[in-house]
């Protein structure tokens, strides 16, 4: 599809998604990660990276083609098994040197699993899902089994999804293998493997409903049972990625509806009677599960700190920039009445906030921007900030340089590719749609960098879509 015969409604979103990466990019540029290091250094790296893929450099565009063909002579299994291998044994290495201990809402879900594991009253003060599954951890290992190796298996299954997602949408190896890889030495998760945050595992059951959802649809030789089957797996991952986290309802919803209408299958009638089904089993599933969740826990939904009036009321922080802060926090807890009306009390507190000086919220939206899309080094912040031995500082700060350094690396890849591709609704721009979603979602809610982890896998199959180009061009050259 050229740019000429593309609808105004994809060309409008290969206009905002291009936005994005090219705001996104700029404003990491600026990280502090980046600004403690020399410019000369920074540079330095740049221009070792633009060597490695640019034709120009004929010596090092050689040995990216090297490189490139010895991925692609590697059988899929012997790969998937060595990328795997790669992602486990980078971050338990990681997570035994750094030995983080368990602290804040990492505490806290520590602790409701073990209630949960031993049979204790629970107190809960988090979504119940990711606790569960940590609880199950717990009790299975007989509470010896680290909780990091939850997590890590986790992210060796997310990797694992992004490969066949990105197969499905790129229609190419070369790029499945690339996206893998990338996710496999992605900085941040590795580094904040270590922490006990429900993050990987959203990420793994998100992205494992959506891949499972597109293989219905775009398995078109296979049997209705077969595919109607995979719809119904995929909702109920689907509604269970809503109780770590809630919010993959309102987020993936409108992509799968996407992916839904451009499916490949050329019989309408059951691509809508697929979605359709998809949607009630997705909402229906997520409101059994907080049935289930009032019953372990009486008086509570999605639990408190994750409501949503508390995180719109915390997100109209100008002061904070939208974070997280003990002022907020101290109020709400302060409120009169029960968790459900605290969370009326709070969203109405926050649209007075926004009322009474609207040019501050105003102010304050592109604030949240850098917050959220600005900054890759969370892992290595949560990760050694509780640390169980001494890390100096200047190995955190090349620590988060290599993160903030990958970040920016992976947007500009995504640049690359967004200025070659057509707005193409049934390629990765698909997925580019969520970005967009996300972004919207933020700029009204709380912010923190680690709230763009689930993210990850979008930015590391479009930037292998990018290095992609790119080998393709040193190809020709």
């Amino acid at each position: 599809m050229d740019q000429s015969s593309s609808p105004p409604s994809y060309r409008l979103l290969h206009f905002l998604v291009w936005c994005w990466f090219v705001l996104a990019f700029l404003f990491s540029l600026r990280n502090t990660a980046l600004a403690q290091v020399p410019v000369a250094f920074m540079a330095a790296t740049f221009l070792a990276g633009a060597a490695l893929v640019h034709p120009s450099f004929s010596g090092s565009a050689r040995g990216l083609l090297f490189w490139v063909k010895r991925i692609q002579a590697v059988r899929s299994t012997p790969f998937l098994v060595l990328v795997t291998a790669a992602t486990i044994l980078l971050r338990v290495a990681w997570s035994m040197w750094v030995q983080t201990k368990p602290y804040s809402d990492f505490a806290v879900y520590h602790q409701m699993a073990l209630d949960l594991s031993q049979g204790r009253p629970l107190l809960p003060d988090k979504p119940l899902g990711y606790p569960l599954l940590l609880a199950i951890w717990y009790w299975a290992g007989r509470e010896h089994w680290p909780g990091y190796l939850l997590n890590i298996f986790f992210c060796a299954g997310t990797v694992l999804v992004v490969y066949q997602l990105s197969y499905i949408v790129s229609n190419s190896l070369l790029t499945a293998r690339i996206a893998a890889l990338l996710m496999a030495l992605w900085p941040a998760d590795i580094f904040y493997s270590s922490v006990l945050g429900s993050e990987a595992a959203y990420a793994f059951f998100l992205w494992l409903a959506c891949w499972l959802f597109l293989i219905a649809l775009n398995a078109v030789g296979r049997s209705q049972a077969t595919r109607v089957t995979l719809i119904v797996i995929s909702g109920l991952v689907l509604a269970f990625s809503d109780t770590v986290r809630p919010t993959s309802l309102p987020l993936a919803m409108p992509v799968l509806g996407l992916a839904l209408v451009f499916g490949r299958d050329p019989d309408k009638r059951f691509r809508v009677a697929a979605g359709i089904g998809f949607m009630i089993l997705a909402i229906a599933g997520s409101l059994a599960l907080t049935r289930a969740n009032l019953h372990l826990a009486p008086g509570t939904a999605s639990m408190p700190s994750q409501r949503w009036g508390y995180i719109f009321f915390i997100g109209t922080n100008s002061e904070s920039w939208g974070r997280y802060n003990e002022e907020d926090a101290r109020l709400i807890a302060s409120l009169p009445g029960d968790v459900v009306e605290k969370n009326v009390a709070a969203l109405r507190l926050g649209l007075e906030r926004i009322r009474s000086d609207p040019m501050a919220f105003l102010a304050l939206l592109p604030k949240k921007f850098v917050v959220m899309w600005g900054d890759d080094t969370y892992g290595v912040h949560y990760s050694t900030v509780n640390a169980g031995r001494a890390i100096s500082t200047s190995i955190v700060g090349l620590l988060n340089y290599a993160s903030q350094i990958f970040w920016c690396l992976a947007l500009l890849l995504g640049l690359i590719y967004l200025v070659g591709a057509s707005p193409d609704p049934s390629g990765p721009q698909i997925l580019l749609l969520l970005l967009v979603l996300s972004t919207l979602f933020f700029e009204l809610w709380e912010v923190q960098p680690r709230y763009h982890h689930f993210l990850n896998p979008v930015l590391a199959i479009v930037a292998a879509k990018g290095l992609v180009a790119l080998i393709e061009k040193t190809e020709v050259g």
